[in-house]
This record gives C-alpha cells, sequence and structure tokens, in this order.
C-alpha cells in the first residue's frame, strides 16, 4: 500500500497543502519557499506510520487543521486536531470508515509531560518504537 496523496489544511495557521506523489516513478520532490512547511509535514508522516507512544505529542505540538493521507487502494487516513489537546483520527476504506471516531485519549497529557522532560533532558535520546529508544552519540 503506498501513498498517493497528502492534503494538510492550516498549516501553521496559514498553509493549505495538497501533494500529489508520483506513484508510477515511486519519486516525488518537493519544492517550496523556507517556512512553508516541507520538512514539517514530512515529519507529521513519519509520526503517523512510526509505532511508537510519543507520536501523538508531536502531534498536538505540531500547527496543522486536518490532514489527509490518501492510499493508492482508496483507503485514507483523516487527522483532525480539534484543539490543543485532543486529536481526532478516523481510517477509511473505499470511503467507508472503519474506525468509530474518537478522539485521543486525554491521558496523553501524561505521556505529553514525560515526552517533554525527555526531550528537554535527553536530546541525544529518540524513541524508535513503544519501548525502544536510541542514543544518537
Amino acid at each position: 500500500m503506498r501513498i498517493k496523496e497528502i492534503q494538510v489544511e492550516g498549516l501553521f495557521g496559514m498553509f493549505d497543502h495538497k501533494i500529489q506523489l508520483n506513484t508510477d516513478k515511486q519519486l516525488t520532490i518537493l519544492t517550496g519557499p523556507n517556512g512553508f512547511g516541507k520538512t514539517t509535514i514530512l515529519r507529521i508522516i513519519a509520526k503517523i506510520f512510526t509505532p511508537n507512544i510519543g507520536k501523538w505529542y508531536s502531534l498536538l505540538n505540531t500547527h496543522f487543521k486536518r490532514m489527509k493521507i490518501a492510499m493508492e487502494d482508496q483507503s485514507y487516513i483523516l487527522i483532525e486536531k480539534l484543539n490543543s489537546e485532543n486529536i481526532l483520527v478516523e481510517i477509511y476504506d473505499e470511503g467507508t470508515k472503519v474506525t468509530n471516531t474518537k478522539n485521543i485519549d486525554p491521558s496523553i497529557l501524561k505521556i505529553k509531560e514525560i515526552m517533554k522532560t525527555i526531550e528537554t533532558q535527553l536530546p541525544f535520546i529518540e524513541q524508535i518504537n513503544e519501548d525502544t529508544w536510541y542514543d544518537n552519540i
């Protein structure tokens, strides 16, 4: 399953992007002025598809309103930031919702504080999955 399109609304409160990926050649180049969100969009995608507990913390601290990641098989993921503490995630298969609409568990705020402490005190440590950390030194 490959990503075919990425849509982001309200990135940094001002940008809307629709990126069509070149699925035939499997290569897409993102270009644009500094500060328009190229790296931020790639980081959001990496966090969504990387299994770790800190991903939702990262999304809470990224300024966007809504993001849709569409796959070649017509399935897609819809992520909407409701406010600074709540994220709505829905998964669709051929236009039919396959997940119940729900907010990310509010207990994430406890994790948010832990992750903030780790990022501040140990910037060389990177979480690579739920129970594994990598030392970048």
